[in-house]
């Protein structure tokens, strides 16, 4: 477009040196886009991934987390703004932590998480469960767990009621538990050959069903 808006001057303008318009137009082609960055300290731009990272230091221990965006500068600065609130929770456990030597930081720092992921998909955003062998099945609108037990792969999947974010948020948190007792399954049967995992695996698929966990 640029180079034809030239040839059109050129066209009207006989006189006309196209030589500097063509080296500028070529220099504003080549300008690499500026990089997303967040104004504000502890939530930094991942080039590479897409992704606002946001750290903050507790108790000496960094804490940090990314939320993913994407190349649209609309969605980057949607997730953007999820990050500096991230950011805020964070800092504001940190000041507790600081105030009260019995607090659970992990705990705390999930339940943050979590309401923010909340918060998100009140928006409409698609629900991640921030966990691995945890997915979100868009077609049949479930969370589906995924592991491998003595190199048989095992699937448990954990339906919402309905598409509150309250209650996706409920069934992650599900799917996370069911997550974790397969994990427990799949160590008890490395160290005991002989145990026969099926009972228990169907009677986990059976509480994830009916929407409860151990």
């Amino acid at each position: 477009d640029g180079l034809l808006r030239i040839q059109r001057q050129a066209i009207a303008e006989a006189q006309l040196d196209v030589s500097p318009m063509i080296a500028k137009l070529k220099a504003d082609c080549f300008i690499k886009p500026r990089m997303p960055t967040s104004g504000e300290r502890g939530v930094y731009w991942e080039k590479r991934s897409k992704s606002w990272r946001v750290q903050v230091t507790v108790r000496g221990k960094i804490i940090y987390t990314t939320l993913r965006a994407s190349s649209d500068p609309e969605r980057v600065e949607q997730v953007r703004l999820q990050a500096l609130k991230l950011r805020d929770g964070l800092l504001r456990i940190r000041n507790q932590a600081c105030a009260d030597t019995q607090l659970n930081i992990s705990t705390a720092v999930a339940k943050l998480k979590a309401d923010v992921l909340i918060r998100a998909r009140a928006h409409g955003k698609q629900p991640r469960s921030g966990e691995f062998g945890v997915y979100w099945q868009k077609r049949h609108k479930l969370w589906h767990v995924r592991m491998r037990i003595r190199c048989q792969p095992i699937c448990v999947c954990v339906t919402p009621r309905n598409l509150d974010a309250e209650e996706i948020e409920r069934t992650r948190a599900l799917a996370i538990r069911c997550r974790d007792d397969l994990l427990r399954i799949r160590k008890r049967a490395r160290a005991e050959p002989e145990l026969n995992v099926a009972p228990m695996i169907a009677e986990l698929k059976a509480r994830a069903l009916a929407g409860r966990s151990s």
